[in-house]
């Protein structure tokens, strides 16, 4: 699952939308096997955390999306649980 945030904080939040002229700051992977996520942060680049509302500020908005498992995208990449697999091995290798 991926989570765009809408943050609320003048900076980085707002400051990051007006540059890439977008509603969202920053993103994050979701596990759907336990709800992990690997989130882009200010401190180190990306962190990893229990849970996708972890440290943000009251108000903060966060739309969640789901990938479709049966997109020929996800098929041609050997199917949902090795590409769950591999961003999750990418974004460990991120981890600040």
């Amino acid at each position: 699952m991926i989570a765009l945030y809408e943050g609320i904080t003048f900076v980085p939040s707002r400051c990051i939308e007006f540059v890439n002229d977008s509603p969202y700051s920053h993103a994050a992977h979701i596990r759907e096997l336990d709800g992990q996520c690997k989130e882009a942060w200010t401190d180190g680049g990306v962190r990893a955390v229990a849970s996708y509302r972890v440290r943000h500020t009251k108000g903060t908005r966060v739309a969640l999306f789901r990938v479709r498992r049966e997109a020929p995208e996800v098929e041609a990449a050997g199917g949902y649980d090795a590409v769950e697999r591999n961003v999750d091995l990418f974004l460990n290798g991120q981890l600040g």
